[in-house]
């Protein structure tokens, strides 16, 4: 923790330097990091997912704005991995590995959508789609390699998360964005979501994510993977109650709509694949959970705006910003239609739409606004992008339903886990696109360790059905096994 809170704090001092200073010190922060990384890759990719929101402030190096701290970091972390890291073992554990498989068959099909629209922009941004990709693998890889690598990994997402959280409180009592003090800011707008009072908490924070929507979407990422780690490893109550308490404060003070439905969502979905399987702890978390809820929803702020964000009449703001997504969700569609197999082609909507070569929704938004990633995806890659990105919905579902039916409790604990992780995010993605933002990242990371666990579960299994046919023929699975 305390590893982790210098280091945030060396970056953000970083980021105060002026211009062609900062990118300096950034470039040699991040080479520094991969020379490191070749000699305790584990220790320093674990450090990478605790710092992950604060190195993605760095937005530009030198005024590329599509080469940043985070991607270097990413691509220098690959190379060494490829070059140092592969082995026989990783790659026939990972080609069976449903997220791989499925998330690379939806990268593939989004390179293909851009060899048909053959435009850089289109590559570049089905490059991107790698990024989580590398997230899962790099992960996954860890665990494999030793189950003791898993709570290493949850424990820096969740002190991350509390680095986050704290600023956000921090945002709260002085009602003003933490950009207001760096030499960086992620979004034009982003103060003035502090003018913005929704749910009578005050303005909208963001912390270190740059905008309300996705940092809600974060924090419940965070918050459900601190309940995954405190009920597996320390079977804490007193923690879990201050985990969901200031889970639900944050994610109510960002002001974001769509996080309080997702986290519902999650929220359902742990009742209902706990029946059966429920301990006092579970059933303490549950109850936590829907009281904090509970009160989220009476409060007379929240019910307020959403009464008003259902109204569908453009005179009010919070209506008038729900039918913006569903006119730009209908015109993405419409997109589609007119691009059925390969899309318009990855990221050229966006492009074009704030360029002004596309025209503008009609009163409301702009066609480079990025709302519904379902939608999105279909532009952009067309019916095959879409077709494989459902593919890996559907893997997800089914592979988190045999973890959660496992006869280890760890692993059925991991299964329940990803069940209320993902189902929260794919009720999230109807509002807002994050494939390559950091709550995908962070979701990605999470599910290639979790998974991970599951299959050397599965390959101990085979190893010892094979030992014991054949006992004298050693099976090496894993590094830390012994066959």
């Amino acid at each position: 923790m305390i590893r982790g809170i210098l280091l945030t704090i060396v970056i953000f001092l970083i980021l105060r330097l002026p211009g062609i200073y900062r990118d300096i010190m950034l470039i040699g922060f991040a080479v520094l990091c991969i020379i490191l990384a070749m000699f305790k890759f584990k220790s320093v990719w674990i450090t990478f997912l605790l710092l992950l929101p604060s190195i993605s402030l760095g937005t530009s190096i030198f005024g590329q704005p599509k080469v940043t701290i985070l991607r270097v970091l990413l691509l220098g972390f690959t190379i060494l991995f490829i070059i140092t890291k592969k082995s026989s073992w990783f790659i026939k554990s990972l080609s069976k590995s449903n997220g791989f498989c499925c998330f690379g068959l939806f990268v593939f099909a989004n390179l293909l959508s851009a060899i048909h629209a053959w435009n850089i922009e289109a590559f570049y941004r089905a490059a991107t789609y790698l990024e989580p990709l590398l997230f899962y693998v790099l992960s996954y890889y860890l665990v494999v390699k030793s189950s003791d690598n898993l709570p290493k990994i949850l424990r820096a997402i969740i002190l991350g998360g509390i680095i986050v959280g704290t600023i956000g409180v921090f945002e709260v009592a002085i009602q003003q964005s933490i950009f207001s003090f760096l030499n960086v800011c992620n979004d034009n707008n982003v103060m003035a979501y502090y003018d913005e009072d929704r749910f009578g908490l005050g303005g909208r924070i963001s912390s270190l994510i740059a905008n309300p929507v996705y940092a809600s979407i974060y924090l419940i990422v965070v918050l459900i993977v601190s309940l995954h780690y405190v009920n597996v490893y320390k079977r804490s109550k007193l923690i879990q109650l201050i985990l969901i308490l200031a889970g639900i404060f944050l994610v109510l003070a960002t002001g974001t709509r769509a996080a309080i439905f997702s986290l519902l969502a999650a929220s359902i979905c742990f009742v209902i694949f706990s029946v059966g399987r429920v301990n006092g702890y579970r059933a303490f978390s549950l109850a936590m959970v829907f009281a904090a809820l509970t009160v989220s929803i009476i409060m007379p702020n929240v019910m307020l705006y959403l009464d008003f964000s259902f109204l569908l009449d453009v005179r009010e703001v919070a209506s008038r910003n729900v039918m913006g997504r569903l006119i730009l969700t209908q015109e993405f569609i419409e997109i589609f239609r007119e691009n059925f197999i390969f899309g318009y082609g990855p990221g050229l909507i966006q492009k074009e739409g704030l360029s002004g070569y596309l025209p503008a929704v009609p009163g409301i938004e702009t066609l480079g606004g990025l709302e519904n990633q379902y939608a999105t995806i279909l532009a952009d890659g067309g019916i095959i992008a879409g077709f494989t990105y459902l593919l890996f919905m559907v893997s997800v579902i089914w592979q988190s339903l045999k973890m959660r039916n496992h006869q280890n409790p760890k692993i059925r604990w991991a299964g329940l886990t990803l069940l209320s992780l993902f189902t929260a995010y794919f009720t999230f993605a109807v509002s807002a696109t994050t494939l390559t933002l950091i709550p995908n990242l962070i979701l990605m990371g999470t599910y290639g360790a979790l998974f991970a666990q599951y299959d050397r579960e599965m390959f101990a299994k085979s190893s010892f059905l094979e030992t014991s046919i054949n006992p004298n023929r050693g099976t090496h699975i894993f590094p830390d096994q012994k066959g």
